[in-house]
């Protein structure tokens, strides 16, 4: 039957439906709640925890120092002091020898503020003195300002705080000073006077063709390089020495007082031998030695300049120590190539 041609109370009626009941929408609602607390744990973890508070610091100097340092009405010591403490105002009180100081700091976080105070300090009243004088020579008298004070040793009572000129005399020859008294505290004074003597002590003069060193008792006290060496007045035995060179010579000398002595140093002489591969004509300092080998030929001891020369083989050049230790031998292979120096 063609569907144009059904009516509609020709069909059965059809049950009527229940509708269904969605157990789905609980569930949604739940994991929407959940998802909307997530997203703000996230974002109050990504947001951070409150900055740490970091405490600033404070200097506080005085002039002079020593004052005592308040914060805040505690007592937190004496300048000068440094102090780590809380961001925010904090109230400074400086005291010294009844000056008072007090002013508001603004400390800020991680930073550092720096406070500077001149005090007013009140001297305190004159106090008596004492001046001990001392001096080693018997029957000298100690004269303090103009007045007699008696035989040293002896302590001196000053009357003020002042300069004052003391004078050690014991007949002919006396001694001075100029000593600063400070009040309650004590000028200790060492005096003696002065001996008329002779000099003493002389000098040494060394000329030598080389560095030498002055040993007197195994001690080193001077050297050529000196223009002068102090020695005391008197014989002295010395030695002469140039560890390099192995040269070592031992002097008497008479120092006078006053004088300079002077020590003239002959240039002492070494043997050396020389010789070359296949053989060469020898240069010592420019100058010609003869032909290799060469035995026994004094030079004198120093660094000299050696030169082996080949007419076919060339020249070969050396810098040679000749010291008075020995042995002292020199010599060249010319068959050789020259190792490149660096």
């Amino acid at each position: 039957m063609e569907s144009l041609l059904v009516f509609p109370s020709e069909h059965p009626a059809a049950p009527e439906q229940t509708p269904r009941r969605n157990h789905l929408a609980p569930g949604v609602a739940i994991a929407a709640v959940l998802c909307v607390v997530a997203f703000l744990l996230e974002q109050f973890l990504w947001s951070g925890a409150p900055a740490a508070v970091v405490p600033g610091e404070l200097a506080v100097n005085t002039r002079p120092a020593g004052a005592d340092v308040l914060i805040d009405g505690q007592h937190r010591g004496v300048t000068p002091l440094k102090l780590s403490l809380s961001p925010g105002t904090h109230a400074l009180v400086v005291r010294a020898d009844g000056d008072e100081r007090g002013v508001p700091v603004d400390v800020v976080s991680g930073s550092a503020v720096a406070q500077y105070f001149e005090m007013t300090v009140s001297a305190p009243p004159p106090m008596p003195v004492t001046s001990p004088v001392v001096t080693p020579p018997a029957r000298a008298r100690a004269n303090v300002g103009v007045r007699s004070r008696g035989v040293p040793p002896r302590t001196v009572r000053a009357p003020a705080v002042a300069e004052r000129r003391v004078q050690v005399a014991r007949e002919a020859p006396s001694a001075a000073r100029v000593i600063s008294t400070r009040a309650g505290g004590t000028a200790p004074v060492a005096a003696s006077p002065a001996i008329e003597t002779g000099p003493v002590g002389g000098w040494l003069t060394i000329t030598a063709p080389f560095d030498v060193q002055v040993k007197e008792g195994g001690d080193i006290v001077g050297s050529s390089q000196m223009s002068r060496i102090m020695l005391a007045v008197g014989w002295h035995d010395v030695v002469l020495a140039n560890p390099n060179l192995g040269y070592e010579a031992p002097m008497r000398v008479n120092i006078g007082p006053g004088r300079v002595t002077g020590l003239l140093v002959d240039l002492p002489t070494a043997k050396v031998s020389l010789n070359a591969r296949p053989w060469a004509d020898v240069f010592i300092d420019n100058a010609s030695a003869g032909q290799t080998p060469i035995a026994n030929l004094s030079l004198p001891i120093g660094i000299h300049q050696v030169v082996f020369r080949h007419p076919q083989l060339g020249e070969r050049r050396q810098s040679v120590v000749v010291s008075v230790r020995g042995p002292n031998r020199v010599s060249a292979d010319l068959t050789r190539p020259q190792e490149a120096t660096p």
